[in-house]
């Protein structure tokens, strides 16, 4: 077998020459292209060459001492190249030998050492400098996304908070105005309600009630119930236009037995007087409120319009009764007023309870109904004599009482003044209070604001409901009802009404005292007369 030589000035590019010959036969297996690299082999003295894999310049190499060829790897970097060298496989017997020879290592002086040391120190430091500079930079740029999440977080809850803080006003508002009313009213039974007008459920009321031949109950198919606001806890309620901020309608709901004893016995008697009434009255039949029509609900009014067009009558007779006492227009011939009312005596009685009652309630709204019939010089029902000697002072002229189930259909009022206060409680059909009998004793009959989505929820009442509305300017309903047993629900309402404010200044502007009925008393004589004259 032929053997290469190398001397030992061996160069690393000759080892590579001579790998890339062993590279170019082993592929080949041709001896003739060997001779390009200047190898000539005997065939005949070769032993065939088994190759398992090729061999690696880095294997090749891997042999050379340390320092023939120099490099500033680390020692573990020799270590592990010495490590993959003895790892090679064993040659085969046979197979061509390579002999190596490393070239001698010359010492490096001390200069050439502290300058390598000092080089390798700088290119140390520098790559330190270098990943610290990068750590840095990464830090900041963390800390500034940090910082701006931060920030955003932080603007976040300030939108939040500011956001919670206006939708909190009306909430704070009804809190203040509810500390105020505390205070004015000395009762901590205060509820102060921010409402809205909703034309969806107004739309649907005045809908039901045009294919509806009787008014409607709030147990009729398609009544927007859960639409609606319903009002029976006891205390002071007040409702606030959520727009405009006027103050629309206030209620007080008293149980008995929050009453002392005193005012419960003289509240009743004068209750007692309107209960009675019923049976001795004459009902009006001319209330267009309890009559319906055949037309298509009527379209949206705006608030304060009174609705002017005539209702066509039909269906069945009005539910209910109401009835009048007060003066106001007659329909007898030569008379201008008159006076409905058998019980006059009581009549004062009952008026300063509703005055005291009003007053107390909505002082502004009672005060002003008080100096405007002083300035026009109504009288107040209860007034007896019309020529200036009656003690009563002047007030709302007129008092309606509403008994068995009376409902009717949503309405404005057509009356001088939209400012109208009344009461609400149970008793038996023959006009007395039973400790039995309270409003869960009649299903229905609540008092709905349809355009504002809100209603005292009678039949959730309990003991005296006392309401002040807007009469000629808000619509409003009372619901149909049914009592169980002898139980019925009284309603009561003052009012300025139209015709007898008119009656009363045509009164003061006619001179002909003959046909004047100035005392109420005379007015009873007048009825009895003409009652005997029927019967003759």
């Amino acid at each position: 077998m032929s053997k290469i030589d190398r001397s030992d000035d061996v160069q690393k590019g000759d080892i590579i020459h001579a790998a890339e010959a062993v590279r170019v036969f082993s592929f080949s297996r041709n001896f003739d292209a060997l001779q390009q690299f200047g190898i000539v082999l005997d065939k005949e003295d070769l032993v065939p060459l088994k190759m398992p894999r090729l061999l690696t310049e880095q294997e090749l190499l891997g042999g050379l001492e340390e320092g023939e060829i120099e490099d500033d790897t680390s020692e573990m970097s020799s270590q592990a190249s010495s490590s993959r060298t003895s790892s090679l496989p064993a040659k085969p017997e046979g197979a061509i030998q390579w002999q190596r020879t490393a070239r001698p290592k010359e010492p490096l002086s001390e200069a050439d050492e502290a300058a390598r040391a000092a080089s390798r120190k700088r290119k140390n430091a520098q790559a330190l400098d270098r990943r610290v500079k990068r750590l840095e930079k990464k830090t900041a740029a963390e800390e500034s996304e940090k910082e701006r999440l931060n920030e955003q977080r932080r603007e976040q809850e300030r939108v939040k908070a500011l956001e919670e803080a206006v939708a909190n006003i009306p909430q704070r508002i009804q809190d203040a105005l509810s500390e105020a009313f505390q205070s004015l009213f000395n009762t901590p039974d205060v509820h102060i309600h921010f409402v809205e007008k909703n034309l969806d459920v107004f739309q649907r009321i005045r809908s039901l009630e045009a294919l509806s031949p009787i008014p409607i109950a709030s147990t009729d198919p398609g009544f927007p119930r859960d639409q609606i606001l319903w009002i029976s806890a006891p205390g002071l309620h007040y409702f606030f236009d959520q727009e405009t901020k006027e103050l629309i309608f206030a209620c007080r709901i008293t149980p008995w037995d929050r009453y002392d004893e005193v005012t419960l016995e003289g509240l009743r008697k004068g209750l007692k007087t309107l209960m009675k009434y019923t049976d001795v009255g004459q009902p009006i039949k001319t209330n267009s409120a309890q009559k319906g029509t055949t037309k298509d609900a009527p379209p949206v009014h705006a608030t304060g319009e009174v609705q002017r067009s005539t209702r066509e009558i039909r269906g069945p007779p009005p539910r209910g009764s109401m009835y009048a006492i007060g003066w106001h227009n007659l329909q007898e011939t030569d008379k201008s007023l008159g006076w409905f009312e058998e019980t006059l005596k009581e009549l004062p009685h009952v008026a300063s309870i509703y005055r005291e009652d009003f007053f107390s309630l909505m002082p502004g709204a009672a005060q002003s109904v008080a100096v405007t019939a002083t300035k026009l010089g109504i009288p107040s029902y209860d007034t007896l004599v019309l020529d200036g000697s009656d003690p009563a002072k002047p007030f709302m002229n007129a008092l309606t009482v509403t008994a068995f189930n009376f409902s009717n259909f949503s309405h404005v009022d057509n009356d001088w003044s939209p400012m109208v206060y009344g009461k609400w409680w149970a008793g038996t059909v023959d006009g007395n209070f039973d400790d039995d009998i309270d409003h869960d004793k009649i299903k229905g009959g609540e008092f709905l604001i349809p355009l504002y989505a809100f209603a005292i929820d009678l039949p959730n009442c309990r003991g005296m409901v006392e309401n002040f509305w807007r009469g000629s300017q808000d619509h409003h309903v009372t619901l149909r009802s049914s009592s169980i047993g002898n139980a019925t629900r009284f309603g009561s309402s003052i009012q300025f009404t139209k015709k007898g404010v008119q009656a009363v200044q045509r009164f003061h502007e006619n001179d002909d005292s003959l046909k004047r009925v100035v005392d109420a008393f005379q007015r009873v004589k007048n009825r009895q007369r003409m009652d005997s004259r029927k019967r003759r």
